[in-house]
């Protein structure tokens, strides 16, 4: 299953957007979920800005906090993740080879 936003997501952006107000079970049940994920596609900001009414940060010491807060939340809870970068083909072809190779271990335990 592939989810595009999950809890520990909404946790960030919760932080970002209005801090102090995500709730401790939320926070929690974040960790839980990660604990319980397989795998975190990171797509990276190296494309160029693409306005829409639905993205924050559009200038580039934003998208950089918001880089830097996602790797970091990632790191701190353990999250198991790959990077996905380049453009086009490129990355389509690094976040398929990333669900390939887990798939694979997983075929093989």
């Amino acid at each position: 299953m592939f989810h595009d936003t999950d809890l520990l997501t909404c946790t960030i952006w919760d932080d970002l957007l209005f801090p102090g107000s995500c709730p401790e079970w939320a926070r929690a049940e974040a960790s839980k979920r990660v604990r319980e994920t397989d795998l975190f596609l990171f797509c990276d900001t190296d494309l160029p800005w693409a306005p829409d009414p639905q993205r924050c940060f559009p200038d580039e010491a934003g998208r950089a906090m918001c880089r830097r807060v996602f790797l970091e939340k990632l790191e701190a809870t353990g999250a198991r993740w790959t990077r996905v970068y380049g453009a086009d083909a490129e990355r389509e072809a690094r976040a398929v080879a990333a669900v390939e190779l887990l798939l694979n271990r997983c075929a093989n335990r």
